[in-house]
């Protein structure tokens, strides 16, 4: 897997057979709308199949593959000797087995050895150039591999995607004096970017400070990080507790000419809630407000969150009952945002909440869990009203009070609550 979109199947044949042995059969597949390639491989032999596994995560063209075996019997449609031959460029197979021997140096880690091959290799190639300057910079010769870098962009060659998001990570991961120079040359080069690609990169990432420099670098190559970037960066930094940076990264967005979106905000409402900066909550929200931006379950149940701790049920109630007026988007969410609200207004026994919030869970056809019902009917403690609490109580504890309520045991709940 991983194949980039230049590998033919002659090519990667030519490449498995230099590893692994004889190959027979070779097909490239395609998903995510031509995003994503893969090859099913036939090999002659048994022992050839098995040293294939073996270099799962080497070099072919300008990626690192993924060599798995496969779970049903593969059927290539065509085998090698029926594969055309890549007769648009006579030199590609030359370069494809100079690149071979490259990989070959690279996996004994013989890094002088792959200098002096380099340097008496006819032709280059993106993928030539792409595996020195990988080499050294995995091995720390930062400096080495700049210096590849740089004869790679004056011979016009233009570094692909996976290789700027690779060397952007390590740097990051492994900052180094000398990863101003690589940037800068990254920055001259005119690569084209993906920007799923780089997203995809900043999730394996590894601590918010090594996120926060890939995203420094990545403005520094030239590239402006898009508003889902910044987002995952302040998930990291909500994670974290680091307030500061959170809001360093969402006034980020708007000083891009963005506005924030559902995301953004819900994650920057997150951190608040999880500093203790409670009602700085609403004020996010009002921004929310004034931009257009329509909040969802997951909002409203951070803001009743921050409602509970700051004792402000009335502001609550304000909040949930604008939220009558308009319908709620079916979201996972919704249930959680009823039973959070329902439990906050139970804990400061406020009967009017609980009884707003049931009526808008029976608006959206949603039943409260166990563990909310047993917060509720505490609130019920009237002589006449013990026998339908003890049935409700039994009835809970002896399911899941996980769990969401039984029609009828939901049924009757309302009852106790409407009930004066």
């Amino acid at each position: 897997g991983n194949l980039d979109f230049r590998i033919t199947p002659r090519q990667l044949a030519v490449c498995l057979e230099g590893q692994a042995g004889d190959v027979t059969k070779v097909e490239i597949c395609s998903a995510e709308a031509g995003r994503r390639r893969f090859a099913f491989v036939e090999f002659a032999t048994v022992e050839g199949a098995q040293k294939a596994l073996a270099t799962s995560g080497m070099s072919i063209g300008p990626r690192e593959s993924v060599i798995s075996p496969s779970r049903k019997a593969v059927a290539p449609k065509f085998s090698v000797e029926q594969l055309p031959e890549d007769s648009a460029d006579p030199f590609a197979k030359a370069r494809l087995e100079s690149n071979n021997r490259l990989l070959l140096v690279h996996r004994d880690n013989d890094l002088a050895s792959m200098a002096e091959l380099f340097a008496t290799m006819p032709e280059h190639d993106v993928s030539s150039y792409s595996i020195v300057v990988k080499a050294f910079v995995r091995s720390g010769q930062i400096e080495r591999g700049a210096d590849y870098l740089e004869q790679m962009v004056d011979a016009q060659k233009v570094p692909d995607a996976s290789l700027v998001a690779w060397l952007l990570r390590q740097l990051s991961e492994n900052p180094d004096p000398a990863s101003e120079r690589l940037v800068s040359t990254l920055s001259r080069s005119g690569f084209s970017h993906d920007i799923k690609r780089l997203n995809s990169e900043v999730r394996v990432i590894d601590g918010l400070d090594a996120k926060t420099r890939f995203v420094e670098l990545l403005r520094k190559a030239g590239v402006a990080p898009d508003q889902h970037l910044i987002a995952k960066l302040l998930n990291a930094a909500a994670a974290a507790g680091d307030l500061t940076c959170a809001e360093r990264l969402f006034a980020q967005i708007t000083d891009a000419g963005l506005k924030p979106d559902v995301v953004a905000c819900n994650t920057m409402l997150d951190c608040l809630v999880r500093t203790n900066a409670f009602a700085r909550c609403f004020e996010v929200h009002a921004r929310m407000v004034s931009d257009g931006v329509s909040p969802d379950a997951t909002t409203l149940t951070l803001l009743v969150r921050a409602g509970a701790q700051l004792g402000g049920l009335g502001r609550m109630r304000d909040l949930l009952s604008a939220v009558m007026l308009r319908p709620m988007h079916a979201t996972r969410g919704r249930a959680k945002f009823f039973d959070t609200a329902v439990t906050a207004y139970a804990d400061g026994r406020d009967l009017v909440g609980v009884r707003l919030c049931f009526r808008l869970m029976d608006r959206h056809r949603l039943v409260a869990t166990g563990r909310t019902a047993l917060a509720v009917i505490g609130l019920r403690d009237l002589p006449e009203q013990r026998a339908s609490v003890e049935s409700v109580r039994s009835k809970v504890l002896a399911g899941d009070v996980n769990a969401p309520l039984s029609r009828d045991d939901w049924r009757e709940l309302v009852r106790l609550v409407e009930s004066d």
